[in-house]
């Protein structure tokens, strides 16, 4: 298993702002207690996605309308909080829940561009990220910190860069 993360760093370069993005893919450690959390976590962002899909294939069918991004976030986030059958979805973030939700929304505009297929179930093994966006963790030496006592061993095979010169986009 393995941990992304992504930086984005603007650099002034003769009267010019060049964006520079860098993504880094390190190993997880397969036998901690935090990284089978971390198998649960993904496990559970797939029962999400496939909620989320029944939940707009039976809006449309009693509406004829398409569920707005945001009346599901917030549909979710009242299941997740106040039924007790919904309690395991708190292992997931309240971004990464928001993140799901936009894919989600994402999926439903390529397909309506004609760019994609209709979004379908996902076998719940077979939901492979969610993601970790702006508060509730940190990359640090030899570990990430999710959470306040959360930790996910990782290997470091090389150090974390305060740039790097992958992709530039001019701005």
């Amino acid at each position: 298993m393995f941990i992304r993360t992504s930086t984005s760093i603007i650099i002034s370069m003769s009267k010019k702002l060049i964006q520079i993005n860098c993504t880094y893919k390190y190993r997880l450690h397969e036998n901690s207690k935090a990284n089978r959390r971390l198998h649960d976590i993904l496990n559970v962002s797939g029962i999400i996605w496939n909620h989320i899909t029944v939940l707009r294939k039976r809006y449309y069918r009693l509406y004829s309308k398409h569920l707005p991004s945001n009346e599901l976030q917030k549909h979710i986030s009242k299941l997740r909080m106040k039924r007790s059958y919904f309690v395991h979805w708190q292992m997931v973030g309240s971004q990464a829940l928001q993140d799901i939700c936009q894919r989600h929304d994402k999926a439903y505009e390529r397909f309506f561009n004609k760019k994609g297929g209709l979004p379908r179930f996902k076998k719940v093994k077979k939901y492979t990220s969610f993601t970790l966006k702006q508060t509730g963790w940190k990359l640090g030496a030899d570990k990430s910190k999710r959470g306040s006592k959360k930790h996910l061993r990782i290997f470091l095979r090389r150090g974390i860069a305060s740039y790097c010169l992958s992709r530039r986009k001019s701005l």
